[in-house]
């Protein structure tokens, strides 16, 4: 038989904690009671940083789309001003064909921009006047700038027109030229006003040589007649 009073204490009991040496609580395995309780880690952090960056996201968007509107203003006005020029405005790929032309051009060659787009600017010229500016041409395609380059062009209906060019190649994003772009000045009435006025001038000088000239004769026979009453001491 067993005594009452010896039993053993049961297996399964929990064994009693004990205390570190500061003090703390620790459970049977020796972490301290304090470090089980953590605490649920706090939302509100990410909250406030999600809050920011959609209000930095936003702010982005309404600078973008200030942009957006500026450049949707300046290309609306810079296309204005191209299609009401009075200048021939103008831009050919590197085969000097026309890739661009604005309105002003259907007014001076007489035909439509569907007829020349797409077209070689020497389609438009005399054989003689081509072979000459195909040279210049080249030239501007190996990086040069043109200025002030005179040149004809034939319109529709047969007439030559006089025009002066200013050109600038154009560059891809690799710095490689495929292309040229510029203004034209039509300047026909311009020059036959001129070759008008040097025809004039040239005429005038004719006339003014022809009249010195006969001033000079009637002086020289003057003088002779001069010379001779002089000479004889009567005028018969």
């Amino acid at each position: 038989m067993k005594k009452p009073g010896n039993k053993k204490p049961s297996s399964k009991s929990k064994a009693p904690a004990k205390k570190s040496g500061g003090g703390k609580r620790l459970t049977s395995n020796g972490k301290a009671a304090s470090s089980l309780a953590r605490k649920k880690p706090s939302k509100k952090p990410d909250v406030e940083r999600l809050k920011a960056q959609i209000a930095k996201l936003k702010k982005i968007a309404r600078e973008t789309n200030l942009i957006r509107k500026k450049l949707e203003s300046s290309e609306e006005l810079y296309k204005n001003l191209v299609n009401t020029s009075q200048d021939l405005i103008w831009k050919c790929d590197a085969k000097g064909r026309f890739t661009f032309l604005n309105p002003a051009w259907e007014a001076t060659l007489e035909y439509s921009l569907d007829e020349m787009i797409g077209r070689p600017f020497t389609d438009f010229q005399k054989p003689e006047v081509a072979r000459r500016d195909l040279k210049e041409f080249a030239k501007h395609l190996a990086g040069g700038m043109i200025r002030g380059y005179e040149t004809t062009q034939i319109t529709k209906s047969g007439n030559e027109v006089t025009m002066l060019f200013n050109a600038i190649p154009l560059f891809d994003y690799d710095g490689k030229i495929i292309g040229t772009q510029g203004t034209a000045t039509d300047i026909t009435w311009s020059k036959e006003a001129e070759e008008r006025l040097e025809k004039q001038s040239k005429q005038l000088k004719r006339l003014l040589d022809e009249r010195t000239l006969e001033v000079r004769i009637k002086n020289n026979a003057l003088e002779s007649s001069v010379i001779a009453i002089a000479f004889t001491g009567h005028d018969g």
